[in-house]
């Protein structure tokens, strides 16, 4: 029998974990590092980190500045 896998994202805006209405606003969660810190103790098996602001500023996604 095939093991399901969980997949967990992060959506980020600026360097900064935000929930998403509707891809119109947006609310402020945390930071990064946090978030992937408590997927790791969730045992997540694999994390998509998805940056939705990346292509308006037509840079790479956690480009350093």
């Amino acid at each position: 029998m095939l093991k399901k896998r969980i997949i967990g994202i992060i959506t980020t805006k600026d360097g900064i974990v935000v929930q998403s209405i509707n891809f119109d606003r947006y609310l402020p969660v945390g930071d990064v590092g946090i978030s992937i810190e408590a997927f790791c103790d969730w045992e997540i098996d694999e994390i998509i980190l998805l940056d939705i602001g990346a292509s308006k500023k037509n840079n790479t996604p956690f480009e350093k500045n």
